[in-house]
């Protein structure tokens, strides 16, 4: 498994006031680090 740094992971705004950091892409797994705006919730998953 590839892990990428947190200061070197690709970075995008899917949406206004969302950062999204991709961490590690494999085919059996993802993780990914998101901040978003104050207030927003996530519904369970």
């Amino acid at each position: 498994m590839k892990v990428t740094k947190f200061g070197l992971a690709e970075q995008c705004e899917p949406e206004p006031g969302w950062l999204r950091r991709s961490l590690c892409n494999e085919q059996e797994i993802s993780i990914e680090h998101f901040v978003k705006p104050p207030g927003h919730t996530s519904p369970p998953h």
